[in-house]
């Protein structure tokens, strides 16, 4: 009796696709501020189609994902110099592939899940804010959004 509740039970197993292949993510498109004036703060839309950050999600219809990052407060300069970013309650944007996908606007800070209905593909836009100060050092300000 035990074999056959077994054998049933490890050929619903090997019919579930590996968690790996369930969902890829991957990034498209770096956040870029381009030149900034010293001491003036700007700000990156997450809907501008240049400067925006974006990530892709591929899933499956009827999944769930969940959205959490890990933001940088600063970007680091030249010679030890840093550079404030933030970003703001309207900073991400998630939107399906889907010709009926309604672009979500999210707050990045905060994790957000969302249910997969129309689209496979999902795209995530990030924009965000830097804020010079009026001494601020000339140079590149890489840093990482996980």
């Amino acid at each position: 009796m035990r074999f056959p509740t077994l054998a049933a039970a490890c050929a619903l197993l090997a019919a579930a696709p590996p968690l790996a292949a369930q969902i890829t993510v991957s990034g498209q498109r770096n956040l870029a501020f381009g030149p900034v004036i010293k001491g003036v703060a700007t700000h990156v839309s997450p809907n501008d189609p240049v400067k925006s950050g974006q990530f892709r999600f591929v899933t499956a219809i009827g999944n769930t994902i969940r959205l959490r990052f890990t933001l940088p407060t600063r970007l680091n300069g030249p010679s030890g110099a840093r550079l404030t970013i933030s970003f703001g309650s309207t900073d991400g944007i998630a939107v399906g592939t889907a010709a009926n996908s309604v672009p979500a606007t999210f707050n990045p800070n905060a994790a957000q899940t969302y249910n997969i209905v129309t689209s496979t593909t999902i795209n995530v836009f990030l924009g965000g804010t830097v804020s010079p100060t009026a001494n601020q050092a000339v140079g590149a300000y890489p840093n990482t959004i996980t």
